[in-house]
């Protein structure tokens, strides 16, 4: 987002440069904190928080008339489950609707417009989208200035409530604004967006394309509710290997493929000390085991603050070869299924597909959006039978094709495919 120019609410020119740069150490820390409390823990109270969201949308998008937009429905679950976490479920439910339409419209004009190439643009379309951001934004200030005038509460179990208790934990206690905490969720919840929306939507229209992934997604989800668990080996290099983060091998491994194939935003890192970047040798994960650690030359990132650009569609598209990853641009949603592909895990570890980084570089949201992915697939497949009506391209995607459906759009349908055995319905 851009620095609030000179008509900006007094609450963000409260926050001079000074005091900023005095919040942001502690919000950092506390924020890696709060995200291992809640989301890095997870626990019966953040699945019950996030299906509620999901199965609402989910449940209100099947009962509706006609086909269901893949791309809104994922957009809506992941905003409104992603508020209710974060700010609380009763904040969702008041606020939660703004949030997602704001964000909504915020996100593409606010990312794909070139803003340093096209100034006068930008002045033309700023005013909307300034009025995009504030929709989104200024229910979750007024919440939080709230919260910490001691008007309410932040609602238990919520990643609002760890980061307050670890900032009321800091020596000295900083000084920290409802502006400031307020910016920071909504950045949380924009990132939470990217990662989660779009790619969880492919994986679903991949999947119902595929009759026999269809099948094993919906007895995956099926052990899930049962309390079976897990196959072994899912999510790492083989057997004996620990199961995948989610519990969900199937939604890892075509998850991991539309990472692979749709996510192409560039990866950016700030580069704080001099860095080291290896290629490697070809033989991935299985060179590692077997100690063989030799790399091709690398280069070195100097440590002198510059803003690094990794591009992910090279890693994932043209880096690596055959159908583990990279050289292979056409779709495969099996890449990355065991046992007929290769495991995410491993792939990323041979460095043929960039999904979260690796190692001590991995992204700090990756268990969000895993958590996120496993219960919009639990929503989904614990009772509804996906089908895919057109794709985004606006051709057939098994169903003869949908008039009705744009032509950037996924139409499914959702069809109730078995008394899910919590509240007796069909």
């Amino acid at each position: 987002m851009e620095p609030p120019g000179a008509d900006a609410d007094a609450s963000l020119r409260a926050d001079a440069p000074a005091a900023v740069a005095a919040v942001l150490p502690t919000l950092d820390a506390t924020m890696r904190a709060a995200l291992g409390r809640t989301w890095g823990v997870g626990g019966d109270r953040l699945r019950a928080t996030l299906d509620g969201a999901m199965r609402a949308e989910v449940g209100a998008a099947a009962a509706a008339a006609g086909p269901t937009d893949l791309f809104r429905l994922s957009s809506r679950a992941a905003l409104r489950a992603g508020a209710a976490a974060f700010l609380g479920p009763a904040f969702d439910a008041a606020h939660g609707a703004e949030v997602w339409a704001g964000i909504h419209a915020w996100q593409p004009a606010a990312f794909s417009l070139p803003w340093f190439l096209a100034p006068r643009a930008a002045r033309r379309v700023r005013p909307a989208i300034g009025r995009a951001f504030d929709v989104a934004y200024r229910p979750m200030e007024a919440h939080i200035g709230r919260v910490l005038a001691g008007e309410v509460p932040a609602e238990g179990g919520t990643y609002l409530a760890a980061l307050l208790a670890g900032v009321d934990a800091a020596t000295p206690r900083p000084p920290v604004t409802a502006a400031q905490v307020a910016t920071h969720i909504f950045g949380v919840l924009v990132a939470l967006h990217i990662n989660v929306y779009a790619t969880g939507a492919w994986a679903v229209a991949h999947v119902a394309g595929d009759a026999g992934l269809s099948a094993a997604a919906a007895a995956e989800v099926d052990d899930r509710l049962a309390g079976r668990p897990p196959p072994m080996g899912g999510g790492g290099g083989g057997g004996g290997s620990p199961p995948p983060a989610t519990g969900l091998p199937v939604l890892e491994g075509v998850w991991a493929e539309a990472l692979r194939v749709y996510f192409v935003t560039p990866s950016l890192r700030l580069a704080k000390a001099p860095w080291h970047v290896a290629a490697s040798d070809g033989n991935g994960a299985a060179g590692a085991r077997n100690g063989d650690r030799r790399t091709r030359p690398g280069w070195t990132v100097p440590g002198d603050g510059r803003l690094v650009a990794i591009s992910i569609v090279d890693v994932n598209r043209r880096g690596g070869g055959g159908r583990s990853g990279g050289g292979a641009p056409a779709v495969w949603a099996r890449r990355f299924v065991p046992p007929a592909g290769t495991p995410w895990r491993a792939a990323e570890q041979a460095r043929t597909l960039y999904a979260f980084a690796w190692g001590p570089h991995v992204c700090v949201g990756r268990r969000v959006a895993e958590a996120l992915l496993e219960r919009w697939w639990v929503a989904l497949y614990g009772a509804y039978a996906v089908t895919r009506v057109s794709d985004a391209q606006g051709g057939g995607g098994g169903g003869g094709g949908c008039p009705r459906c744009p032509r950037q759009t996924l139409c499914t349908r959702l069809g109730r495919r078995r008394q899910c055995g919590r509240c007796g319905c069909a």
